[in-house]
């Protein structure tokens, strides 16, 4: 079994909210990788997904292999 983490926000964020998560996610991305740590897409496959929309991410799921 491996590490596991649950964040619960609000469901509904407020745009300039939402706006501000997504510029600091995107400015982390390559201080992250930089660092060893390797993100992917929901399912562990694939880049970050980050539109105006949605954040998902996940661990690299073929690191954990």
């Amino acid at each position: 079994m491996g590490y596991t983490h649950y964040w619960h926000r609000p469901r509904i964020i407020a745009p300039k909210a939402f706006h501000a998560i997504r510029v600091d996610f995107e400015r982390l991305i390559m201080p992250l990788a930089d660092a060893g740590v390797e993100l992917a897409g929901g399912l562990g496959d694939g880049p970050p997904e980050i539109t105006n929309a949605l954040v998902r991410f996940n661990g690299l799921m073929s690191s954990l292999l």
